[in-house]
């Protein structure tokens, strides 16, 4: 009779045992984003990392205007922009110009849906007492879920690059206390990664 009891303990420890790893393994293939699948800054199913892109982006009616990337999703769609250190232009004959700044912001659009950045700072620069970054972020995260269709491949557009450089009397200073448009051929530079589905991110 004792013995017929373990069987059954033993059967029953089995059997949820196979569930939940056949659970683990429904989550995973279903495509569930990785904020449902990892904790923290936990990658805890190994998940692919999130496609990163380096984003240099000039003033509208210069050269690089905006980043513009295609991604496969279809329940997942997160992008998060890290502000740069400021990088030289790339007109020919002003390489070596570099116009700086310590604060940037930009627009991402997806699906007829725009989500400002907000100011980011610049890592690892000194932020005046009167800078629009002074008490901003380096980076931030946007989740455009609402905005996707169900229907595979999505365009990701960032644009409207604003900063905060500083032009005084034809001579470049480091920053200025206001947000502008970037100057046609200035260039500003931001890290942007964007989580799909069945990838992970660290936010």
């Amino acid at each position: 009779m004792k013995m017929n009891n373990l069987f059954s303990v033993l059967s029953a420890m089995a059997l949820l045992t196979a569930c939940g790893s056949n659970s683990t393994r429904d989550y995973t293939s279903q495509g569930l984003s990785s904020n449902q699948t990892s904790t923290g800054s936990q990658n805890i199913y190994n998940l692919a990392a999130a496609p990163q892109y380096d984003a240099k982006i000039s003033g509208w009616n210069g050269g690089y205007p905006s980043l513009n990337k295609v991604v496969p999703t279809n329940a997942t769609l997160k992008v998060k922009v890290q502000a740069q250190a400021p990088i030289h232009m790339m007109t020919p004959g002003y390489e070596n110009v570099v116009a700086m700044y310590t604060c940037v912001s930009y627009i991402v659009h997806v699906n007829g849906v725009d989500l400002p950045t907000g100011n980011l700072a610049v890592p690892g620069a000194t932020q005046a007492a009167d800078s629009p970054c002074k008490n901003s972020p380096d980076h931030v995260v946007l989740d455009f879920h609402s905005a996707l269709t169900g229907a595979g491949a999505v365009n990701v557009v960032m644009d409207s690059a604003q900063y905060n450089h500083l032009t005084v009397s034809n001579t470049f200073a480091l920053s200025g206390p206001s947000m502008t448009p970037v100057w046609r051929d200035h260039m500003t530079h931001a890290l942007v990664t964007i989580q799909i589905d069945n990838t992970w991110m660290d936010e």
